[in-house]
């Protein structure tokens, strides 16, 4: 068609829907808007995996490609998942080894320092593939888990490097997973402590010191024989001697006069493994001091003296006392105390009748 020739147009045909000026206007102030944005958010992009240094992993995933290996995507996998260890390593949130995620986590971290070292000499290693099936809902639950390296997945929620997982399985009773778990897509390394020796440690250990339990000596010896001053429960405190008594044994039992005052600093029975783990599982330490057990009849219970009576105006025992659990006393020997004559005759006049 020449400059000279004007195209004829049937109207007929043209398209009515056709945009106008306008409409092409404001069509380019659109596509510009969304090109601004695509460029903020290819910025946006671009500054995040700068932050996350995520750049030397995009390279290497890109270059595994070019290598044309028979597998790439395992090749990418096994890069990423290197390269993921290293930066979970580096921001655990309760730390670097189990030693001190034991020292933070809400449960372990209560527990005294020689229980700790029995737990951590304890600890089993075991590795998981990504996305390797830990256990299925409902199945038997007997070990929690010190995670160091990559997550577990319980009920969807990741449990990252730095956690314990799965703290509900050292409850005393059996217990099942309510969940399926599921290692993370970079695997997972942990350690593990089995329902087994978390009992044994907890049950059959003091989880009170000895220096935690001369508080309580002082302040269940001031209740009980209310006219003694500090310095007088000090000097009492310094006859004293530890002993435990175990699970079915009694300390005395009705009519038995004893030689020796016990004053009970901790009762722990498997009742009380099952509350204190599942309180603190829960991160709900504080309820600890609040929750009340069903006191049952002849149990010694903590804060009691046994003994007393008997060794400082020779009455006999009223009733039996019976171990439940473990029981931690420190014991106060007659022989001892009567050599404290000025002390022995005050503890006489100062007694607190039950």
């Amino acid at each position: 068609m020449s400059d000279e020739e004007i195209p004829i147009i049937d109207l007929n045909t043209v398209d009515k829907k056709a945009p106008t000026q306008q409409s092409l206007s404001e069509q380019i102030k659109k596509a510009l808007l969304a090109d601004a944005h695509a460029q903020r958010s290819h910025r946006e992009l671009d500054k995040y995996l700068s932050d996350q240094k995520m750049f030397p992993v995009i390279t290497q995933m890109i270059e595994s490609l070019q290598d044309l290996p028979d597998n790439p995507f395992n090749v990418m996998a096994q890069r990423l998942r290197n390269f993921k260890a290293t930066e979970n390593d580096s921001n655990n949130v309760l730390g670097k080894t189990p030693e001190q995620i034991l020292q933070k986590d809400s449960f372990f971290s209560c527990l005294n320092q020689e229980i700790q070292k029995q737990v951590l000499s304890s600890l089993e290693i075991v590795t998981y593939e990504p996305n390797q099936v830990i256990a299925n809902k409902n199945s038997s639950a007997d070990k929690a888990y010190i995670i160091t390296k990559g997550s577990f997945f319980v009920n969807n929620i990741q449990v990252t490097a730095g956690h314990v997982a799965c703290q509900y399985s050292l409850l005393q009773q059996e217990t099942v997973h309510p969940y399926e778990i599921i290692a993370g897509p970079l695997g997972a390394e942990t350690q593990y402590l089995t329902k087994e020796n978390s009992i044994k440690f907890i049950y059959e250990n003091q989880l009170q010191t000895l220096s935690q339990g001369a508080g309580y000596f002082h302040q269940y010896v001031k209740k009980y024989f209310i006219s003694l001053t500090d310095e007088e429960i000090d000097l009492l405190s310094q006859l004293a001697q530890y002993c435990s008594f175990s699970p079915g044994e009694y300390i005395a039992k009705q009519t038995q006069l004893l030689n020796s005052i016990y004053v009970v600093l901790e009762v722990f029975d498997r009742e009380k493994v099952d509350e204190f783990v599942s309180l603190t599982t829960s991160n709900k330490i504080q309820e600890l001091e609040k929750h009340k057990r069903d006191i049952k009849e002849n149990h010694v219970l903590e804060g009691m003296i046994i003994g007393a009576q008997g060794v400082l105006i020779g009455k006999e025992e009223r009733r039996d006392f019976w171990c439940q659990g473990v029981v931690e006393c420190l014991r106060i020997d007659a022989d001892e105390l009567k050599k404290r004559n000025e002390l022995y005759v005050k503890l006489g006049k100062s007694l607190a009748v039950e």
